[in-house]
Order: C-alpha cells, then sequence, then structure tokens
C-alpha cells in the first residue's frame, strides 16, 4: 500500500467518525467562502481537474504581475473533510514558460484554526497546471493535483503582453497611414487618446512629407512617431509606431541583401537601413525622461514594412537590454537606450532575416519572446522575403508568430475599407500560390541574376532588343508595384504590358493581378485595424473587434513545411528516385520510356537536366511500388513540344506550371491534380473528356477561347483566369468551393448563365469566387452618354497624357478606358460600374451624372476641381480626398431610402462643407459600417507662406542659437511644403502660422548697445552669466571679458556692441575734471532717461544712450517738450549770459504735437536771464492749446498689456503722428515702452511681408518712464512715399515669473505714404495729453 492509498483509506475513516457527529450537532462542517466582491472580478485565467477526478480542484487567477496575484481557490475532495471557498493572493515567480503562484489561506477543523498553502505551478502555454498544498491542516495531506484549463498562447516570463496594449499598437499603427503630414498624423494620434492614456503633449512625428502625391523620396528611411504615457507604479512607456510602406518606400524593400548579391548579409538591407533611421530619435527622446522616472519601458509598434523595422529595433533593444548585443560596423550598443522593459506588436510583418540553421529559427522565436507578430493567414506581405520557397531563402522574423483565418469577417469587414470594386474574396490559396510562382528564383542569390529575357524598345532601331535582367532589377523599376492601394485596374494593365515583355514573369504577375482582391484587403492596414479594434463609430468607445481572440501560434516549420494545397502529398508507398537504391528494372518500362522521349523534343533535357541513362536523376518524377509514374511536376522547366500523359495509367498529380506546352492529352482515371497554367494552348485547347476524377484544374494564362469542365463533376478547384475566354460551362459542377476566372470576356452580368451558376455555389459551398473585372468583347454594346463624358474628360488640358483613352483619331478607346473603368452588363448594354482614376495627373471638372449603374468612384488625389454625381443613384462610394474640388454634387436621392452610399471621403478638398446637412449625414451613417469623412478642408496657407518667408529671411547669427533653433526647426518643416498640394485644414494652418509668429517673437536677439561720453568717462558693466557666449561684440571685435571683470570704459567717443535681449547692463559715469555729470538721455531722441548712477537696466530693445556731462560753472538754458524730450541746450558761462539782452534770437521751433495748436515757448525772459547770469540752469517747456484730439480708449488689460497703434499724417506740417493706447495691469513691472519702426526705399522693400520685432535692425523710439501713460505718440517727419514703413508699439515688462517679456502692438505698414490703420474716431475724446515727441 503506497502513502496516497494510505492517506486517503484513513480520511475516508474520518469522515465516517464526522459523520456521526455531525448528526448528533456537536460540529459544522469546514468550509470556507468566497468573499461577496469575487463574482464581479473577471477571470483571466481558470484551472481545475478532470470531472471524472473524485477531489475537485479548480484555481482562478483575477489579476496578476510579475510580483503578485489575486485569484480565488476551490477544493472538495472525495471524503467532504475538505471543503475550501475562497478568494487567494499571494507571489508569483515568473519563469521562462512557467509561472509560479504561492499563497496562504485560513481554513479550519472543528473549532481549530489553521494557515494552510497551496503552490500552484501554471504552464501557460499548454494549459495545464499544478497544484501541491502544505501548511498546516487537513487540507496539506491532499498532496498534489494537475489540472486543465486555460491556455495563454501569450505568456513570456515578463509578463508582457497586454491585450488592450496589442489594440492600442493596431490603432497607433493605423494612424501613422492618416496623412502625408506631421500635423496630420499627430491629429490622428490625438484622437486616440479617448481610448489610451498616453500624454497627447507628448506626441513627436518625424520623417514626414508634403509632396504632390505624398512621395517619400527617401527609400531608405522611414516616418514614425513617439509618444509616451505615465504608469502608476511611477515607471513611463515610450510607444513608437512606424508607417509602413508609401511609394518610393517599394523599392527599398526590394533590396534584400542590397544592390546586388551580397552572400554575407543575412539581414534584410533596407530594413536595418530604415532601423538606423529612427534608433538617434528614440535615443534623444529617451534621454528627455530618463532621470525623471525610475523605469522606462518600450512598445513598439508597426504595420507591414513599419513592422519590419519594429521587429528589428526590438530586437537590438532586447539584445542590449540583456547584455548580449554584438556590435557591427553601421549599427553599435550604444545607439541604444537601455529599457527596463521592451515589447513589439507588429502586424503584417515581413521576414528580415535570413535563418542560416533550424537552431536559429528556434532561437529568434525562444530569445525574443515579447516580440508578437500578428497576421491574417490570406496575407502574402508575412510570407516574403520567402521561407517555404527553398533552402535558398528561408527568411523569416524575431519573436513569437500569430495568425488568424479572416476569410470568416471579410463580407463583415469589406464595408468598412473603401473597396467597392469587386475584387473577388479572400483566396486561402494565396500563400501556395505565391510559393509556386516564386519557386523559379531558387535561393537569393537567383533573384539577383541577371537571366530573364526581357524585350524592350529601342527607339533609334524602332525596334524591340533583348534585354537580361534579374528579377531584382524588375521590382526594383516596375513603378507601378509602388501604388499605396492595388485598388487602382492601373496596376493590372501595366503588370500584363509586362507579360509581352518578359514572358518569364506572367506566372509571378499574374498571381499578384489575379490576387488583387485578397492582397489588399488582407493586407490592409484598415482591415487589421477594423478586425482587432472596430471602433470605427464616433460615438462609440467600445471595442467591437476580435482583439488577439482568434490568433494562433504560427511558427517557421508551419511556414517552412506547410503542403501546398496544389499538390498532393507524397502517398505512404511512393517512392521518390532520388533515394532510391533500385534498379530500372523496378519501374514501367512504357512510363520511362515516355518521359524520355519527352525529353528529346528540342532542348527538354537540357531544361530537365536529366541524365536519359540513369533514372536517379530525373528530378520531379515520383514512382509509386509499383513502378508506376505517381507525380510529375515540371514547374517552370518551360519544356516546349507537345505531349500525351495517358500513358501514366496511375498518374495522380501533373503540374506544368509555367511551360510551353502546345498541346496536353489526357486519359488519366486516377489524375486529380492538373496544374497546366502558362502553357501555350490556343490552338488545341485543353480536352477533359477524360478526366472524370480531377478534383483541381489550373489552367490560367494559356490562351485559350473556350473551357467546358462538365466531364469533371468531382470538380472543387477551378482557376482558369488570363485566357481568352468567352465560354465557360461549370453546369455539371456543383462540388466547386474556389472558382477564379478574371480577366477573360465573359459575360458576368447578374442573372446570366455563368453568374448565376457562380452565385450558386457560393451559397451552397461557401465558394472562394473571383470573377471580375472582365474584359469587353469586340461587339460589346456600351452607354454612348457616359463614353461621351469620359471622352471629354480626357480632353480637359493634358488630361491624356495621363489617362491615355483616346485613340489616334482622339476618340474615346474602351481597350484603353478599362485601364481605369470597370464595365457590368445590365442586360441590355455594358455601363460603367466604377471609376478609378486616383493618383494620376488630371484635372477639370469630372461630369458624371449620366452614369446610372456606378457603384464607386475614386479620384484621390488629382487635380479634379468639380465632380457632379446628380443621377449616379446606386454609387455606394466616393473617394475623391486630397484633390482640388470646390465643387460636390451628390446623387440626386441622397436623402432618400433608394440611396446606397455608405462611404465618401473627400477631405482635403475646398468643398463647402454645408452640403453636408444632418440628413445627408444621418442617413449614411445608418449605413451599419459606413465611412463619412468631409469635415477637414484645406485653408489658405497665404499666411502661412509669408511668415515661412519672413522667418526664413531672419539671420542666425542675429538671434540666440537655442531660440533660433526652435524657429529653424519649424521652418525646416515647413518650407519643404509643396503649397500647392497642402492637405492642411485652415485650423491646422493657422496652428502652424501662429507656431512660427509665437517662435519669432520669442527670439532672443542680440541688440545694439550704443553707450557715448563727452567730457567725461563711462564703465560699463553687465551680468556675463546672461550671454549665451560669455562675450560681447563691439565695432572693432569680440571683447572677451572674465567673470570678475570690471567692464569696459568708454571715454569721450561711443562704443557700439551687441547684446542678448534681457542682459543686464550697469553704466557708471565719471566726469573729466572741471565737468559734473548731468544725467543719461537717449542719443536718438535726446529724452532724459535717468539721474541715476551707476544706472542699471535690461536691454529690450537697441539703446543709445549718452551720458551728458556740464562744465563746472555753466549755467544751461535747455528746451523741453512737456514729455522731457530736449530739444536744444545752450550752455554758457554767467559772464557770457551777462552779455545776452533777449532770448528771441535763441528760441528753436516750436516741436508739433498732434492733437494740440498754437504751439509756443512759455517762459518770463527777464526771470530766465536773471537765473542763468547768477549761474541757474533753466528748463523751458514748450506749450499747446488743446485741439481736436480724438483717439480711442485702451484695452482693459488682464495679466499682460493690451496695445494698439494708430497712425495718422498732417499734410500742413508733414508729420506722422503714431499714436498707441496702453492699458496696463495693476502693479505692473515695465521695463521699457517704445514704438519699434523699419523703413526702406519703396523699391525695395514690402511690409506686407515683414514682421517686425525688436532686433539689431530696427530702429526704437522710447518714452520716458518715469509714469505710465494711456497714450503715447511718436511724431515723425519726412514720412513720404520715397520709402515704405513698418511700425509697432511694444512693452517690455516683467511677468508673474519675473521673466521679461516683450508685448507688441499691431503692426502698421505704410506703403506709398499710405497706411492700414488710421487713428480717424471722434468716439473717445482723449482725457490727457499723452508724451510725444519728433
Amino acid at each position: 500500500m503506497n502513502k496516497k492509498t494510505a492517506i486517503n483509506i484513513l480520511r475516508k475513516m474520518i469522515c465516517v467518525l464526522y459523520s456521526i457527529v455531525l448528526l448528533n450537532g456537536f460540529i459544522v462542517p469546514i468550509e470556507v467562502k468566497a468573499s461577496d466582491n469575487a463574482s464581479v472580478i473577471i477571470t483571466n485565467a481558470n484551472y481545475k481537474t478532470e470531472i471524472n477526478n473524485p477531489d475537485q480542484i479548480s484555481f482562478s487567477i483575477y489579476s496578476m504581475d510579475r510580483f503578485e496575484f489575486k485569484g480565488h481557490l476551490m477544493v472538495k475532495d472525495s471524503t467532504g473533510i475538505v471543503n475550501v471557498d475562497t478568494d487567494v493572493e499571494g507571489s508569483v515567480s515568473c519563469f521562462e514558460t512557467y509561472y509560479i503562484c504561492d499563497c496562504e489561506f485560513n481554513t479550519s477543523w472543528i473549532f481549530v484554526k489553521y494557515k494552510s498553502k497551496a503552490t500552484i505551478t501554471v504552464y501557460p502555454l499548454d494549459g495545464m497546471a499544478n497544484v501541491q498544498f502544505g501548511g498546516e491542516g487537513w487540507i496539506a495531506t491532499l498532496g498534489e493535483y494537475n489540472c486543465k484549463g486555460t491556455i495563454s498562447q501569450y505568456y513570456e516570463s515578463r509578463l508582457s503582453f497586454n491585450e488592450k496594449d496589442m489594440q492600442m499598437s493596431m490603432a497607433l499603427s493605423n494612424a501613422m497611414y492618416s496623412g502625408n503630414n506631421e500635423i496630420i498624423v499627430a491629429n490622428e494620434i490625438t484622437n486616440l487618446k479617448l481610448y489610451y492614456l498616453f500624454d497627447e503633449k507628448s506626441i513627436v512625428v518625424y520623417g514626414y512629407t508634403n509632396d504632390e502625391d505624398m512621395v517619400d523620396s527617401d527609400k531608405d528611411n522611414v516616418p514614425f512617431a513617439i509618444i509616451n504615457r505615465k504608469n502608476d507604479n511611477d515607471s513611463l512607456d515610450i510607444i513608437v509606431s512606424i508607417r509602413g510602406t508609401y511609394y518610393d518606400e517599394w523599392i527599398g524593400n526590394t533590396e534584400l541583401t542590397g544592390k546586388a548579391f551580397d552572400s554575407n548579409q543575412y539581414v534584410h538591407d533596407n530594413f536595418r537601413k530604415a532601423e538606423l533611421s529612427i534608433i538617434d530619435k528614440i535615443k534623444e527622446y529617451y534621454s528627455r525622461y530618463q532621470d525623471k522616472y525610475d523605469k522606462i519601458n518600450l512598445i513598439i509598434t508597426g504595420h507591414s514594412r513599419g513592422a519590419a523595422v519594429a521587429n528589428l529595433y526590438a530586437k537590438d533593444a532586447i539584445d542590449v537590454m540583456n547584455g548580449t548585443f554584438s556590435s557591427s560596423d553601421n549599427i553599435k550598443e550604444e545607439d541604444f537606450p537601455i529599457f527596463d522593459n521592451i515589447t513589439a506588436y507588429t502586424f503584417a510583418c515581413p521576414n528580415v532575416e535570413k535563418v542560416k540553421d533550424s537552431k536559429l529559427a528556434l532561437n529568434m522565436e525562444n530569445n525574443y519572446t515579447s516580440i508578437y507578430n500578428f497576421w491574417f493567414d490570406t496575407d502574402i506581405v508575412p510570407t516574403v522575403a520567402p521561407t517555404l520557397a527553398s533552402d535558398g531563402w528561408n527568411y523569416w522574423k524575431y519573436g513569437r508568430c500569430y495568425t488568424m483565418d479572416v476569410s470568416d469577417y471579410y463580407d463583415s469587414g469589406i464595408k468598412l475599407l473603401g473597396h467597392n470594386i469587386d475584387l473577388g474574396g479572400l483566396n486561402q490559396k494565396a500563400k501556395y500560390e505565391l510559393a509556386e510562382a516564386f519557386s523559379q528564383w531558387p535561393d537569393i542569390e537567383s533573384y539577383y541574376k541577371k537571366n530573364l529575357m526581357f524585350f524592350k524598345y529601342d527607339k533609334a532601331e524602332d525596334a524591340n532588343v533583348v534585354e537580361y535582367i534579374s528579377l531584382f532589377d524588375f521590382l526594383n523599376t516596375a513603378t507601378y508595384l509602388k501604388s499605396t492601394t492595388f485598388t487602382n485596374r492601373s496596376f493590372a494593365v501595366a503588370a500584363m504590358k509586362d507579360f509581352i515583355k518578359c514572358p518569364s514573369l506572367k506566372p509571378l504577375l499574374s498571381f499578384a493581378v489575379k490576387n488583387i482582391g485578397t492582397i489588399n484587403i488582407s493586407h490592409n492596414n484598415q482591415t487589421y485595424n477594423h478586425v482587432i479594434n472596430n471602433f470605427n463609430n464616433e460615438n462609440d468607445n467600445t471595442y467591437l473587434g476580435f482583439g488577439d481572440d482568434y490568433f494562433s501560434r504560427y511558427t517557421f516549420y508551419d511556414a517552412k513545411y506547410m503542403t501546398s494545397n496544389l499538390v498532393e502529398e507524397e502517398t505512404a508507398n511512393a517512392v521518390d528516385l532520388l533515394e532510391s537504391d533500385s534498379t530500372e528494372n523496378n519501374y514501367n518500362s512504357d512510363e520511362a520510356e515516355a518521359l524520355k522521349q519527352l525529353a528529346l523534343i528540342d532542348s527538354n533535357a537540357e531544361r530537365l537536366d536529366w541524365d536519359l541513362s540513369d533514372l536517379s536523376t530525373w528530378s520531379g518524377v515520383i514512382w509509386n511500388d509499383e513502378g508506376h509514374v505517381i507525380s510529375l511536376d515540371f514547374t517552370y522547366k518551360w519544356l516546349t513540344g507537345s505531349f500525351d500523359f495517358s500513358v501514366f495509367s496511375q498518374l495522380q498529380s501533373l503540374n506544368l506550371y509555367a511551360n510551353s506546352l502546345k498541346e496536353i492529352k489526357l486519359n488519366n482515371d486516377s489524375l486529380t491534380m492538373l496544374n497546366c497554367s502558362f502553357n501555350d494552348l490556343s490552338e488545341n485547347g485543353l480536352d477533359l473528356s477524360n478526366g472524370g476524377n480531377l478534383t483541381e484544374l489550373y489552367c490560367d494564362g494559356c490562351s485559350l477561347s473556350t473551357l467546358d469542365v462538365r466531364a469533371v463533376p468531382k470538380l472543387e478547384v477551378l482557376s482558369c483566369s488570363f485566357n481568352n475566354l468567352i465560354s465557360l460551362n461549370i453546369e455539371n459542377n456543383s462540388r466547386l468551393n474556389h472558382i477564379s476566372c478574371p480577366y477573360n470576356y465573359l459575360d458576368m452580368h447578374e442573372g446570366g448563365v455563368i453568374s448565376t451558376l457562380i452565385n450558386k455555389y457560393k451559397t451552397e459551398n461557401n465558394a472562394y469566387v473571383n470573377n471580375k473585372p472582365q474584359l469587353l468583347p469586340s461587339d460589346a454594346v456600351t452607354d454612348s452618354d457616359e463614353l461621351v463624358a469620359l471622352e471629354t474628360f480626357a480632353k480637359i488640358g493634358d488630361n491624356n497624357s495621363s489617362l491615355d483613352w483616346l485613340d489616334n483619331n482622339g476618340d474615346i478607346s474602351i481597350d484603353k478606358l478599362q485601364n481605369n473603368a470597370c464595365f457590368d452588363y445590365d442586360g441590355e448594354k455594358y455601363r460603367i460600374s466604377a471609376i478609378d482614376i486616383s493618383n494620376m495627373n488630371v484635372e477639370g471638372k469630372l461630369d458624371l451624372s449620366a452614369f446610372g449603374e456606378l457603384s464607386a468612384v475614386y479620384c484621390e488625389n488629382t487635380g479634379v476641381s468639380s465632380l457632379v454625381l446628380t443621377n449616379c443613384t446606386k454609387v455606394e462610394t466616393i473617394d475623391c480626398r486630397c484633390s482640388k474640388i470646390s465643387e460636390l454634387i451628390l446623387p440626386s436621392n441622397i436623402k432618400n431610402d433608394t440611396s446606397r452610399l455608405s462611404e465618401i471621403d473627400c477631405e482635403y478638398n475646398y468643398i463647402d462643407t454645408k452640403i453636408f446637412t444632418n440628413d445627408i449625414i444621418n442617413h449614411i451613417k445608418s449605413n451599419e459600417y459606413y465611412i463619412l469623412n468631409y469635415i477637414n478642408q484645406r485653408g489658405d496657407s497665404s499666411a502661412l507662406q509669408a511668415a515661412v518667408s519672413y522667418g526664413e529671411s531672419l539671420e542666425e547669427e542675429d538671434y540666440s542659437k537655442s531660440s533660433f533653433a526652435q524657429l529653424n526647426e519649424i521652418l525646416c518643416e515647413c518650407k519643404n511644403y509643396d503649397y500647392d498640394n497642402l492637405y492642411l485644414t485652415q485650423a491646422d494652418i493657422d496652428s502652424l502660422t501662429a507656431d512660427i509668429l509665437t517662435k519669432i517673437y520669442n527670439l532672443k536677439a542680440f541688440l545694439n548697445a550704443k553707450i557715448s561720453a563727452k567730457n567725461g568717462i563711462v564703465k560699463v558693466f553687465y551680468d556675463e552669466m546672461e550671454l549665451e557666449d560669455s562675450s560681447l561684440t563691439n565695432s572693432g571685435g569680440v571683447i572677451e571679458l572674465p567673470p570678475d571683470t570690471e567692464g569696459f570704459t568708454v571715454s569721450d567717443e561711443s562704443d557700439t556692441f551687441s547684446v542678448l535681449f534681457g542682459t543686464t547692463v550697469t553704466l557708471t559715469a565719471t566726469p573729466k575734471e572741471g565737468y559734473n555729470f548731468v544725467g543719461w538721455f537717449d542719443s536718438s531722441s535726446n529724452r532724459h532717461i535717468s539721474t541715476e548712477n551707476p544706472y542699471t537696466f535690461r536691454v529690450a530693445a537697441n539703446v543709445d544712450i549718452k551720458a551728458i556731462f556740464a562744465s563746472d560753472g555753466d549755467a544751461t538754458l535747455t528746451f523741453l517738450t512737456p514729455s522731457n524730450q530736449v530739444i536744444t541746450t545752450i550752455s554758457k558761462f554767467p559772464a557770457e549770459w551777462a552779455e545776452v539782452g533777449t532770448i528771441n534770437d535763441l528760441l528753436p521751433d516750436v516741436p508739433f504735437k498732434y492733437g494740440c495748436k498754437n504751439g509756443r515757448w512759455e517762459y518770463n525772459e527777464a526771470d530766465v536771464l536773471s537765473k542763468l547770469r547768477s549761474g541757474e540752469n533753466v528748463n523751458i517747456v514748450s506749450a499747446y492749446d488743446k485741439g481736436e484730439f480724438t483717439v480711442p480708449s485702451p484695452k482693459k488689460a488682464e495679466d499682460k498689456p493690451a496695445l494698439d497703434l494708430y497712425y495718422n499724417y498732417d499734410d500742413e506740417s508733414g508729420i506722422g503722428s503714431f499714436i498707441m493706447t496702453t492699458g496696463f495691469p495693476e502693479n505692473i513691472k515695465v521695463e521699457s515702452v517704445g514704438i519699434a519702426y523699419y523703413f526702406k526705399a519703396a523699391d525695395s522693400f514690402n511690409p506686407k511681408d515683414y514682421i517686425l520685432t525688436l532686433n539689431n535692425k530696427v530702429r526704437t523710439s522710447k518714452f520716458g518712464m518715469d509714469k505710465l501713460y494711456d497714450y503715447y505718440i511718436m511724431n515723425m517727419k519726412n514720412i513720404n512715399d520715397r520709402n515704405n514703413w513698418s511700425v509697432r508699439g511694444y512693452v517690455a515688462y516683467y511677468d508673474s515669473n519675473d521673466n521679461l517679456q516683450v508685448e507688441y502692438s499691431n503692426q502698421i505698414n505704410i506703403i506709398n505714404n499710405i497706411a492700414d490703420k488710421i487713428a480717424v474716431s471722434n468716439e473717445n475724446p482723449a482725457t490727457q495729453l499723452p508724451p510725444d515727441e519728433i
């Protein structure tokens, strides 16, 4: 008897005893109930014993981090002794593939309480848990139990995965495609703050351009955004989101090992270069916060190419974090911050690195478990660069991978995407078809090898010449592959033209063309966002998407060794000649001879690379143990001739993909799979009368005109695209579940024979169907009104150069029109159902009012100025964003229930958004899946351009480095804008303009300080800590002063030096012997400033100060204005004044004073002369009578001065007066008040392009600071049409933090002696005479 059995017997005996006692009521059973709040906590993981286990154990986890958990434990043993039902919490220890939860809880027996323990080891990847009990009480005797439950396929030891973060990452990845401008993208990210708690002020966007077609011309970089969010534990998450491929970046995608083959290059060369373009900015962003938070984590994400860059960066950052990074020539460990935790969520990530061996593939997953890669299984992009094509490729990505079958959600999701051109369903065989199409290139070296014959037109020879190119050459230069979407019909047309130029590429390009729908929908960022998030409804803050629910693990080995659905698996008794030691006698001689005959046709033996005398060299042939051929695979052998395969009596699979056979004869009952795609069967067709057991038939691109498959009723898969079919008979094929037949001449109108059958199989068999587009037959009847409308559009300007719709006679060509239009048969004629002219260089009015069957129109990124859809009552999708439309006429039934319009995107045009009434908006929103984007229209950028132009005119050396750098950063962004195609709203433009102007106003200018001294000495001191370069610049060069300097001296001369705005300067005047110091005066206005000595001030504008010294014993007569402006001074000794009989001859002209009359000098001559003769100084002040003086009242100031500037010109005196009204807050500290002006010859200066700010190039008139006035007036002589002027008032003041600030008035521009603002108001008479000057 083992220990556990003995314990169980003992427990049962005790149980009997307990029962007897209970019957007598002495004690109660052991039972611990759950806490009251347990039922409202969401359980994240649950584990329990099997139902047949006599002891029932269950363990649930409510919440858990890396250190502790909260959950619930239920234990009921078979005896009834142990009955526990309680919430528990405790510690967590996380390991690579499992974690351990330890907890203590209370149990009791009779009246005894115990401290019991449980240790639960959870294996989340396997959905298993081991429970062991310990501590005190009977529960400790239970031993251990194995439980089953929740599988957590995202577990890793750092617990990095978070479903909401995964959804946030997808939303951010989607936002990166929202526009080509940093502001648009930043606004889109900001909108997500409703769902995620990141700091919108932290958003920084890099790398976007603003060219006409949203072209990013640098293929080696990548646009991205960085944001952050603060966590409760005083840690910070830095979140990086990277945009996927746009246009020229496609070129970089093709550069696997660079522009040439490099056997030593394993990491995708261009993805690595793109990674390098983001590392400096991420490190710089990290440095801003590294001293502010205890821990900084990284979440990095991206879609498509952005996902690949995120994958590589995360891998390298994890290596740096773990101390396992290996530096190379172009990337080093110090390039990366050391994060505390790193998580990557990638979507549709291409493969990033060639796997050297299987061990590396395992390491790429196990060593980087916090990198999570998600994709849809019909998305082909994550399968390239290829994994399964051959051992010569073997590319893969870092981290764990998860795929999802999205085909079940296609019908509900398609309406969200705005692609109402019928592109077919989702082809679940796409990745297998791609692998087959790509198998022509067995390794990377062959990808770069120039062995493809390309027929290139030579204009000089007027003939096609042969040029040999590589697949890399083709993909790197095929510009139509750069499209951001695959909806454009021109993609298919361009590809089909290349069929002719390079026949070897036909299989690969045909794959792409016929799978346009699958590629576009499966890879589209909006599809990912819809399936994962789906919170498209602007009034819905909840998730409708699936999150991570339907994704499942997918490994390198799944990709590498998946069996193609196009070829049957080898049967168990098959014998591959390459591994057989048998002799030729083991094989059917007739079948062996037939294969020899095939090899002897033309150069087939060379193409097959067989030794005809050695069957072991016959690759592609599989025999069974009876010696019969059961499988032939001659993919990409380009075999020629005709051949009868009937001799192979047990042949099951025949793959002739990409050959040049003229005839294929069949009579094989056992044949179930035939792939004869891309052979030339135009003369002999394809006879299937003896192929009755076929279940799969692929005959794409065989130049067939008719195809009848009624003789193969077991057929399930039919692919016959890119033929010339005018007849397809599938009447006897009720098992069809895969039908692909686009690019033929088949009648697919609704209600027709073929369409009816296809719809039947689609309904009954849930069949994948791809039957559009079809080409129009030569005798097709079309709608003449539609063709006339499109011909008219093609003839506008140079439109046809892009459209190429017109023939040599200038008439519309149906064949050419199909490049951009889809036709559907309505039972009488072929009507246009969709038009796509997006991204084309066209302009003018596009009148589609006659298109009654139109369902979709795409004209985004064009010059279309008017779009008329009056009678388009069946239209479902309108996409005309980023064009030049000022007139949009919506369908006439837009407000009715008959309207089908559910998707409209017309933003970034010039449309009056008032056309979208509430009725229209509500009707569009009534659709389950709708798109309605109309609010953001382009704005007037003239003010922005003026601000940029002025900013660029400023010279860097005139300002502090730090303040100019902030301005220059935004100028560098804006100066590259294409202002004719600027996709910014008026609000965006105004915001940018305000930002530039704010940075201009915040520039810390170097200002000129001129100090003059005559008959004395002035010592100049300054606070060197306030200078950016700790130096002053004067007219003689740089004055270098150490911190303990006693300044420098100005004596009997003037000196001009340059200091930064706000620098503190102290002047000390020392008169020469025989002189005394009078005071400080403004040299330009002669206004008295101060008598303080020393005199200290802050430099807020250009300074021109002179120290006035008077001779000892002199008596000075000074003529002043009421504002202390010195008009002139006259100094004489008292004895000299005694000889002056009258001062009438000494009087200067009375200065002009705005709003006054009868100006005069008021004085008593006898009194003046008496004082002068006795040695006293005398001031004579001008006096005036009040005239008709009216100016507006000053504005009320709140926290800063409120200024307004007005102008008046007096014809009689020729003086212009600038009147500044000033409202000051209470208790404000003011440093300086003045009016600044700049003038220049009229023929070289336009004030409208000038923004006046205080710098060393403007002149200033400063007012006295003895008191603050409501008005200040500056009178200017000689204002005439020879010069143009810019004038504005200013106040330099101290804010609440004692920082020196400048507030400006409005700017008055005087052009040809005419100002743009005149003080003419008679409503507010002046209450005081403000100071003025000339």
